[in-house]
């Protein structure tokens, strides 16, 4: 009786491995990016993609209408604060933290911030569409931007919708369309 009860080793089921796959780092710049890929060429590193989810649920899309927000928040390191309030008529969003894409119809918002950033501003849209990339984002639309800032983020100003910024973030911008670039 006790060699029906032993397990042929063939009959026993092992547990299937599932590896998931490492994700890029959100909001990457293009210098880490490139740091990034050049070590995984060299390295060559074998990231498998999780078998059980379909690409689409990797993605997040929303869309919502008639929303509206106010923030506050303490700075990093307890330094410092920021509020911000905003509003818009309609919004949809579809992507995730490496590539998407987000429009936004009768938009505005002000904030102000101060701490290791400091800025203050106004910005206003009609129509707006923004597309990102990895470190590239391109926008279009109708913009009305009136904003400063000075911290560890760089510099930034922008006056009805014609601006600059350069630091971390090197980016310029007119009233129809903008493009940005994050270095690191």
């Amino acid at each position: 009786m006790e060699s029906s009860k032993k397990l042929n080793q063939s009959e026993i089921r092992k547990p299937k491995r599932i590896k998931k796959r490492r994700k890029p780092h959100a909001k990457t710049g293009l210098i880490s990016t490139a740091a990034y890929l050049a070590e995984k060429y060299v390295n060559k590193t074998n990231e498998d993609f999780d078998e059980t989810k379909s690409e689409q649920q990797h993605l997040d899309a929303s869309c919502d209408f008639f929303n509206h927000k106010i923030d506050k928040a303490d700075g990093a390191f307890d330094v410092g604060k920021s509020v911000s309030a905003s509003a818009n008529l309609a919004e949809l969003k579809a992507g995730n933290e490496d590539i998407g894409l987000k429009t936004s119809v009768l938009s505005a918002n002000a904030h102000a911030e101060y701490g290791f950033n400091n800025s203050v501003g106004v910005h206003a849209s009609l129509v707006r569409a923004e597309g990102h990339f990895g470190p590239v984002t391109v926008g279009t639309g109708l913009n009305l931007d009136c904003s400063a800032s000075v911290g560890v983020n760089g510099v930034e100003a922008s006056l009805f919708g014609t601006g600059i910024s350069l630091g971390p973030k090197i980016g310029i911008k007119t009233p129809f369309a903008d493009l940005k670039v994050n270095l690191f």
